[in-house]
């Protein structure tokens, strides 16, 4: 047996270090033969193929150029960039009187990959207080409404239903579908000034209105570290509606206090009443 074990050991460290130095494996990834501009359609000579490792393919990488060719492109693309599904579709043009800006959104806050670009949203701020009282806590504001949606990171947008895992054939691995859990968003605003009206209508409070630049407002909110931004979703015919504003504080609500009784060393005593003693008189003599 102790002569076996040194051929056993040494079987074992010639496998790892045969793992280690294989090759990772890759897929094939469509990338641009040459520069390409966005609402240009994609013919042959425009793509050429290019092998990744697997960590480093996007998760809407097209890896067949049938999936391309035909297709147009919404966003430029230069020599050598991947083509993704993210980049093919109409591009989105700008209005002279809109500007386009982009902010950071969580899965949750950015309407879990539902959004695509092209829809119109609102933007939702949350914001982190101190009131006078020294009590903390968050006060959250419909802001901005209708702005669209021009651009999502690729990694952010939602996952196609139909996408099939694809097998690479030399290493029988099967790639799925990922995304991000976080990611940025495009919007076109406006750069007319923005009314933001606080509606007090359920108190005797007069209503209050802020006058901003949507540019300005988006920015200075992505930038706080105090300030989260959730994106909801706006119809077609929307209605306008206006708001107060919440701050969660003001949910708690608790119970007055009680009146309870103090006890004393030999226990509760009630207070005796007190009577008072008659005002003597001085008598007449």
């Amino acid at each position: 047996m102790r002569k076996v074990l040194p051929y056993v050991v040494s079987g074992l460290v010639f496998l790892v270090a045969l793992a280690l130095v294989q090759p990772e494996p890759t897929f094939p990834m469509i990338v641009a033969a040459r520069n390409l501009p966005a609402g240009h359609t994609i013919v042959d000579g425009d793509l050429a193929i290019e092998e990744v490792p697997e960590r480093l393919l996007p998760a809407d990488a097209i890896t067949s150029m049938d999936e391309a060719i035909g297709k147009m492109l919404a966003v430029d693309r230069e020599r050598g960039d991947s083509i993704r599904g993210a980049n093919l579709g109409e591009p989105v043009k700008l209005q002279p009187d809109e500007r386009a800006i982009a902010v950071h959104v969580t899965d949750s806050a950015g309407m879990a990959g539902l959004i695509r670009p092209g829809d119109t949203v609102g933007v939702v701020a949350s914001l982190r207080v101190d009131d006078v009282s020294g009590t903390t806590g968050t006060f959250t504001k419909a802001t901005i409404e209708p702005v669209r949606v021009l651009y999502i990171s690729p990694d952010f947008q939602a996952l196609d239903p139909d996408y099939e895992p694809q097998v690479d054939e030399i290493t029988g691995l099967q790639r799925t579908e990922t995304r991000e859990q976080e990611g940025t968003v495009m919007l076109a605003v406006s750069t007319d000034t923005l009314a933001i009206l606080y509606d007090f209508k359920g108190s005797d409070s007069p209503n209050v209105e802020r006058t901003v630049n949507a540019l300005e407002l988006l920015a200075a909110l992505d930038s706080s570290s105090d300030a989260v931004l959730s994106l909801y979703l706006v119809p077609e015919g929307a209605v306008d509606f206006s708001t107060s504003g919440l701050y969660l504080p003001d949910l708690v609500v608790t119970p007055g206090p009680t009146p309870t009784t103090t006890p004393t060393p030999q226990g509760y005593q009630p207070t005796p009443d007190i009577i008072e003693e008659p005002t003597a008189t001085p008598s007449e003599g």
